[in-house]
């Protein structure tokens, strides 16, 4: 709501020489709200106490009075519901020499009217706004200057009340409308205590509103449902409680009834029972000592019958068992006479230094057999244990021979593979490592064979030592009983897997020695073919630092010249951009010069505008009259204070924007942009720097984004108008750009 408008006091006149007092004051005007004509204001000319004229406004808003000479007259405006604006004109003092139509009138543009807002005190409106009176050194009429700047103050006094007013008013607004938020969620939870309490807030808060009458009024209704409901509730849950307890008490009545009537039923149902079993058991006994009678006699028979034919099947399975084994220790003996050549073989293939062991592993492997067969000849009686015996001593000699050969085949693979990685390393490292390699594979090799051979000799030493103790001890056992003889088969099978098992243990320890000296060897050549790798890389790497330092320095000199033609260029372009600005300075200040002398003329004869009263009309004039002579900046404050007198207006809000345009189309010379790079790179530090400016009329949130060698100056402005406009370096971007753009 606005009380202050823009008054503009346009004073005609003419001078016609008379000595008759037949003339009048022309006074006119045009009623306004919010720039808008005003229909229906009530305009009275009063002298004293005495209505002399009155008129209403039509839909132009104008009124015209004649005021008579020689008389001291009130012109009085009002309208129901809005602020009364006085105006005194003086008539006296006149010569009277002045005739008819010496005065063609004294013309207010606009007369604004406003609604008061409650709580302030506009008794300064009781005072005439403006006294006119006939000025003797003029020979016209005139306004009190001294009592309009009395007036001036009175109204800033005025205006600013009004300010705190609706501050308060904004806030009480705020805290309302928080507390039927408050209320209205707390309703929703029903939650009516917090509720009772928010409404209640709300109500001393604005006494006359009757959303939160009526809302506690709700609430007490629906509590007074609610605590009805609850007493009927437990209401109904006594008498539910009740008949419970009454029919509990009725069903345990009739369950100790029905409970006495069974025992009793049940007492006569178990004596008639007993007597009917007693009756029956003797009868079962009867027949079941008949029947276990002839069962005995036809078992008895059966077993007899099962017994000669078990111990015939008995007999005829030993008798192929034996068959069988002895079958089987044949075909054995040459599978493994078969397979210990073709391990021999196969190994002095793959490695001759292997043949002793393997002739050793085959003498091993005939006196075991040989053993063995004094040892089945001996255990003939008892075919199929010996069987069973054979069998897994057979197992775990095919299991250890597997062991064996496969250890075999892997340590020829991992050799060949071990030989194949050793070959490639050494193609990468020959000119640097040919000769060490030379001596370190004859030292490896005359290692692994020592270790080799000595491994060799220790399981051939253990295998023959074991084979000889395992021979006596079947020598031995071999006078003896069944059972002995059973036995030593079972430990000499068991000492032989144990010598297999170590012999193959010993020739991994010595493989796995081998192994780990071809891979120190490799070790050895990796880090050889690693150091001639590291040692070309420095060279390469000397090499393109050489060229980047030589490319770095020829754009460096690229860049200082180009440095210094841009200088030379943003000199000449600085100084013919001073000079062009000076010439419009020029330009601009002789202007102004003539609108301020045009302005001080008419200044004679206006009333100021404070006392006037369309405040947002004042504003556009001068504004407008700025942008007109390019005074962009200057336009630009005068078009937001048109704003805060009239926030929607569509007119201001587009000159606003037409400015911003304006005065970002001038772009810095690269001097100019250099120059604040390097300032803002001495003010911030890096990372988001943010920073709150308050200007006339608009706040600014600025961010200022600093990035290696680059700065960037983000502005968020924020208009009492209410608009809201983004800047990256002066330059308009989206509200997205904005926060993307800034996030630390």
């Amino acid at each position: 709501m606005k009380y202050s408008f823009t008054l503009t006091l346009f004073l005609l006149f003419s001078f016609h020489v008379s000595f008759s007092q037949d003339w009048t004051l022309p006074f006119s005007s045009r009623i306004e709200k919010n720039g808008k004509k005003l229909q229906g204001a009530m305009v009275t000319l009063m002298q004293g106490g005495k209505q002399v004229q009155q008129t209403m406004t039509g839909d132009d808003g104008a009124f015209k009075f004649e005021i008579p000479p020689n008389g001291d007259y009130t012109i009085i405006v009002t309208k129901t519901g809005h602020c009364t604006k006085k105006f005194q004109v003086s008539t006296r003092g006149v010569p009277a020499d002045k005739t008819k139509d010496a005065f063609k009138g004294f013309n207010i543009e606009a007369i604004s009217l406003f609604e008061p807002l409650p709580g302030i005190d506009y008794s300064v409106l009781n005072q005439p706004l403006v006294k006119v009176n006939y000025n003797t050194t003029t020979d016209n009429f005139d306004y009190d200057e001294a009592y309009s700047n009395q007036m001036l103050n009175a109204l800033d006094r005025l205006r600013q009340l009004e300010k705190d007013a609706q501050n308060k008013q904004k806030e009480l607004e705020f805290n309302y409308q928080t507390a039927i938020k408050t209320a209205d969620k707390a309703f929703q939870k029903k939650d009516w205590v917090t509720a009772k309490a928010s409404y209640g807030q709300a109500i001393q808060l604005k006494p006359t509103e009757n959303y939160p009458k009526d809302q506690l009024a709700q609430i007490d209704v629906i509590i007074k449902d609610q605590e009805a409901l609850n007493k009927k509730a437990e209401s109904d849950k006594a008498a539910t409680n009740k008949a419970a307890a009454d029919k509990a008490a009725a069903d345990k009545a009739a369950a100790d009834k029905a409970a006495a009537d069974k025992a009793a039923a049940d007492k006569l149902a178990l004596e008639k029972a007993n007597l009917a079993k007693a009756a029956a058991d003797k009868l079962a006994a009867d027949k079941a000592a008949a029947d276990k009678a002839a069962a005995d006699k036809m078992a008895a028979d059966k077993l007899a019958a099962d017994k000669a034919a078990a111990d015939k099947l008995a007999l005829e399975k030993a008798n192929a068992a034996k068959a069988a084994a002895d079958k089987a220790a044949a075909d054995k003996a040459a599978a493994d006479k078969a397979a210990a050549d073709k391990v021999a073989a196969d190994k002095l293939a793959a490695d001759k230094l292997a043949a002793d062991k393997a002739a050793a592993d085959k003498l091993a492997l005939e006196k075991a057999n040989a053993a063995k067969a004094a040892a089945d000849k001996l255990a003939a009686d008892k075919a199929a244990a010996d069987k069973l015996a054979l069998e897994k001593a057979n197992a775990a000699k095919a299991a250890a021979d597997k062991v064996a050969a496969d250890k075999v085949v892997a340590d020829k693979l991992a050799l060949e593979k071990a030989n194949a990685a050793k070959a490639a390393a050494d193609k990468v490292a020959a000119e640097k490592a040919a000769a060490d390699k030379a001596a370190a594979d004859k030292l490896a090799l005359e290692k692994a064979n020592s270790a080799k051979a000595a491994a060799d000799k220790a399981a051939a030493d253990k295998a023959a030592a074991d084979k000889a103790a395992a021979d006596k001890v079947a020598a031995d056992k071999a006078a003896a009983d069944k059972a002995s003889a059973d036995k030593l088969v079972l430990e000499k099978a068991n000492a032989a897997k144990a010598a297999a098992d170590k012999a193959a243990a010993d020739k991994a320890a010595a493989d796995k020695v081998a192994l780990e000296k071809a891979t120190a060897d490799k070790t050895a050549a990796d880090k050889a073919a690693a150091d001639k790798a590291a040692a070309d890389k420095v060279a390469a790497d000397k090499i393109t630092a050489d060229k980047a330092a030589a490319d770095k320095a020829a754009g460096a000199k690229a860049a200082a010249d180009k440095l210094a033609l841009e200088k030379t260029n943003a000199q000449k372009s600085a100084a013919d951009k001073a000079a062009a600005e000076k010439a419009e300075a020029d330009r601009l200040t002789a202007e102004k010069s003539a609108a301020d002398k045009a302005a001080a003329e008419k200044a004679k004869h206006s009333i100021p505008p404070a006392l006037g009263v369309d405040r947002y009309k004042e504003a556009i004039t001068k504004a407008d009259g700025l942008f007109k002579m390019k005074r962009y900046k200057e336009a630009k404050t005068s078009y937001e204070e048109a704003l805060i007198v009239k926030a929607s207006d569509p007119y201001a809000k587009g000159k606003l924007v037409e400015i911003e345009k304006l005065l970002n189309s001038d772009t810095a010379t690269a001097a100019d942009v250099d120059a604040k790079t390097k300032a803002l790179l001495a003010k911030y530090p890096p990372g988001v720097t943010e920073e709150t400016i308050n200007g006339t009329g608009v706040v600014i949130i600025q961010r200022v984004v600093v990035k290696e060698t680059a700065a960037y100056v983000y502005q968020k402005k924020i208009f009492s108008w209410g608009g809201i406009s983004y800047f990256r370096d002066l330059t308009p971007v989206t509200e997205s750009t904005f926060e993307q753009e800034t996030k630390p």
